[in-house]
């Protein structure tokens, strides 16, 4: 089972940015909702909240 790092918010944001934009660079096709970028506890980058935020909003107007 993965464990996850319980670093501070801004390292954590800062790193699982770096996560995603490193996989941009490779030419993989990126989901910020993956788990695989999830690795931290704490921050979470900016298009990641945004993505979850319109994720759960497109939830709800299903429901």
């Amino acid at each position: 089972e993965d464990q996850k790092l319980y670093w501070n918010k801004n390292r954590c944001k800062n790193w699982e940015q770096q996560l995603i934009d490193k996989a941009r660079k490779r030419g993989e096709e990126v989901d910020v909702l993956d788990p695989k970028f999830d690795v931290c506890e704490g921050g979470e980058p900016a298009e990641v909240t945004r993505a979850r935020k319109l994720a759960e909003k497109d939830a709800a107007a299903e429901e």
